[in-house]
C-alpha cells in the first residue's frame, strides 16, 4: 500500500501552500518574541543592578500581584486565556528573578574580595613600617 495507490486530495497543494504561509508567519513571531525577551532581560538586568546598589529584595511581592492582574487584563483584550498568560508571565519573571539573586550574589563576592585585597594592603603596608621601625633603632 504505497502512496500511488492512495487518492490526493484535490486541494493538497493549495493547503501546503496555506500552511507553509501561515508557518512563515510564526517563524517572524517567534523571531520578535525572542527579539522581546532580549530586550525585556536587559531591562530586568538593569533593575537588578538598581535593586542590588540600593540592597532592595530580588523580588516584590505588591508588584508581582498588580503585574498578575495586568497581565491577565492584556490577555483577556488580546483574546488568550489569562491563567495562561500568568503562567508564561510567570516564568519569565521567575528567570528575571534568579538573575537578580545572580547580580547580587556576583556584586557581595566582588565587594568580600576586594575588602580582603584591601585588608592584604593594609597589612604588607603595616609590615613595611614595622620593618622600617625596626631598622632605624
Amino acid at each position: 500500500m504505497g502512496g500511488e495507490g492512495m487518492r490526493r486530495h484535490p486541494d493538497a497543494e493549495r493547503c501546503a501552500a496555506e500552511l507553509g504561509a501561515l508557518r512563515a508567519r510564526l517563524d517572524v513571531l517567534d523571531a520578535q518574541l525572542i527579539e522581546l525577551l532580549g530586550q525585556r532581560k536587559q531591562v530586568t538586568d538593569a533593575v537588578g543592578s538598581l535593586k542590588d546598589r540600593y540592597r532592595l529584595p530580588a523580588r516584590d511581592m505588591a508588584r508581582e500581584g498588580v503585574q498578575h492582574a495586568r497581565i491577565a487584563e492584556l490577555a483577556r483584550g488580546a483574546g488568550l486565556d489569562p491563567d495562561f498568560a500568568v503562567r508564561v508571565h510567570n516564568v519569565i519573571t521567575s528567570r528575571a528573578v534568579e538573575d537578580h539573586q545572580r547580580i547580587s550574589r556576583a556584586s557581595r563576592a566582588a565587594q568580600a574580595s576586594r575588602a580582603a585585597q584591601a585588608g592584604r594592603v593594609v597589612q604588607a603596608q603595616r609590615a613595611e613600617r614595622e620593618a622600617g621601625d625596626e631598622g632605624a633603632h
